[in-house]
């Protein structure tokens, strides 16, 4: 995954204790069902919430500091990738001309090149407003692969962990 983030940097993020979810992006569809779909919801809101907690912030839907997103998009990309075969034995006759010059057994290895391969690409992009400017603060995105939705959904918690290093409110210290 290619995971990334923007940040407005005049922002004070310390001054934030509440936030609430939004999802206006949720009346474009932009992916695939498959992927987009209330199973997904879950996941992502359950783990940023999980990733604002452990920042202190806390859940205030009727009036927080500020306002979460997240939309998905997908499509279908492809790519040139190298492709070759390596088979076990082969038969090889060896004509030079109209004579023949050799028989003979071997490994065989050939290669054949590239070749265009397709596959689902999908984009989770998390977008946090600051409510009282209705401004975007901060944005971030995983970018990947969603050919396999098992992986995806294995590896969607993980990417949020990471979309969420960069966030400016870090995670407050464990108590023991």
């Amino acid at each position: 995954m290619d995971i990334g983030s923007q940040t407005d940097s005049q922002t004070d993020f310390n001054s934030f204790k509440t936030y609430a979810w939004i999802r206006r992006a949720k009346l474009y569809k932009h992916a695939d069902a498959k992927i987009d779909n209330d199973i997904t919801e879950g996941r992502i809101t359950r783990n940023v919430n999980d990733e604002l907690t452990e920042r202190g912030l806390v859940v205030d839907t009727a009036n927080p500091d500020i306002l979460l997103d997240y939309d998905i998009q997908t499509e279908q990309k492809s790519e040139f990738v190298e492709q070759g075969y390596v088979g076990n034995f082969y038969y090889n006759q060896r004509v030079i001309g109209v004579f023949s010059t050799a028989n003979s057994w071997g490994p065989q290895a050939n290669y054949y090149g590239t070749a265009k391969a397709s596959y689902q690409n999908g984009t989770v992009v998390l977008y946090v407003i600051e409510k009282s400017k209705n401004q975007l603060i901060w944005k971030a995105w995983a970018d990947g692969s969603v050919e396999n939705i098992k992986v995806f959904e294995k590896e969607l918690p993980k990417d949020i962990h990471t979309m969420f290093k960069s966030f400016p409110i870090k995670p407050l210290a464990k108590k023991n």
